[in-house]
C-alpha cells in the first residue's frame, strides 16, 4: 500500500498503522505526504521509517514502477478468472487451505464417532501442511478441558487458538488476519454447534470471499436441535458453502502428502 497526502503525523500515519497490523507492506513517499509542522513530519517519517514500512521519493518509487513495466495485475479479469478455484480439489489443495475447529457453547458430549473423523481429518491436516486454528467460545478459554473440541483435540506447539466472543469465529478476533497473513483462501469447518458457531462462521467466510467447505461429518448439534442441525446444512450448502465428507477431505489431501 503506498500512501500520499495529509496531514502526515495525522491520517497518514494512523493509516499506515492500521495497515501495517493488518499485515500490508507500507511505502510512504515522503515529499507527497504534508505536514503543518516540519518537526512534526520529520518525526512522523522517522517512526514509519523505522517500524511500519518503508519512506523513499516519489521520484524512486516511480523509477521502480516504469523498470517492472505495465504487464498483467491480479486485479485484471483474466488474471483473476486464472486464480479462480473451480473445483473442490482446488479448492481444498494444502497450501491455501485452513482447518478451522469451532468449539461452541454447548455443553453435551462430543459424540464418539463425530469426534473420531474430527481427530483424523485434524492429523491428516497437519501431515498435509495445513494451519490447523481453534475457534473457542469466550467461557471455555480459562478452562479449555472442558470444550467440546478443546478436550478432543487439543492444540500443537505453534497452532493458533482464537478465543471467540460472539457466535461467529470472526467477531472480535484476529481469524482474518491470520488467514490473510497466511495466503489462505479456503476454510474448512469442523465442529460444534452446526446452526450456531459453525454456520455464523461460515456465512462470514463467504462474504469476506474465502471459499467455504464444511466438512459434513464432522458437525454437530445436541440431538434435541438434529432438525436444526438439518436445515442449517441445508441453508449453508444453497448459499455459503461446499459439504463434503471427511472421506473426500482426506482423500484429496493424500495425494498432497
Amino acid at each position: 500500500m503506498v500512501l500520499t497526502g495529509i496531514a502526515t503525523e495525522v491520517c497518514v500515519e494512523s493509516t499506515a498503522r492500521d495497515a501495517f497490523f493488518r499485515d500490508y507492506n507500507i511505502v510512504v513517499p515522503a515529499d507527497c505526504v504534508g505536514s503543518y509542522s516540519e518537526e512534526r513530519q520529520k518525526a512522523s517519517l522517522a517512526v514509519l521509517a523505522r517500524s511500519f514500512g518503508i519512506v523513499t521519493s516519489s521520484t524512486e518509487l516511480t523509477a521502480v514502477w516504469k523498470k517492472l513495466g505495465n504487464g498483467p495485475r491480479n486485479w485484471h479479469p483474466d488474471r483473476r478468472a486464472q486464480r479462480e478455484l473451480t473445483t473442490i480439489a482446488k479448492r481444498i489443495a494444502p497450501e491455501h487451505t485452513a482447518l478451522l475447529l469451532v468449539t461452541g457453547r454447548c455443553s453435551a458430549a462430543l459424540p464418539a464417532s463425530i469426534g473420531a473423523r474430527i481427530r483424523g481429518m485434524t492429523d491428516h491436516a497437519r501431515r498435509a501442511g495445513c494451519p490447523v486454528l481453534h475457534g473457542w467460545s469466550a467461557p471455555q478459554a480459562n478452562k479449555p478441558a472442558a470444550g467440546v473440541l478443546a478436550s478432543e483435540i487439543p492444540p500443537c506447539r505453534g497452532e493458533q487458538v482464537i478465543l471467540c466472543h460472539g457466535a461467529s469465529a470472526f467477531a472480535d478476533t484476529q481469524l482474518e488476519i491470520l488467514l490473510r497473513s497466511n495466503g489462505i483462501r479456503t476454510v474448512i469447518l469442523a465442529g460444534s454447534e452446526t446452526h450456531i458457531s459453525v454456520e455464523s462462521t461460515v456465512r462470514e467466510v463467504f462474504d469476506r470471499n474465502y471459499h467455504a467447505i464444511v466438512a459434513e461429518d464432522c458437525v454437530y448439534a445436541p440431538q434435541s436441535e438434529h432438525h436444526l442441525h438439518t436445515n442449517s446444512l441445508a441453508i449453508m450448502q444453497r448459499h455459503f458453502a461446499d459439504l463434503i465428507s471427511s472421506d473426500q477431505i482426506l482423500s484429496h489431501w493424500l495425494r498432497s502428502e
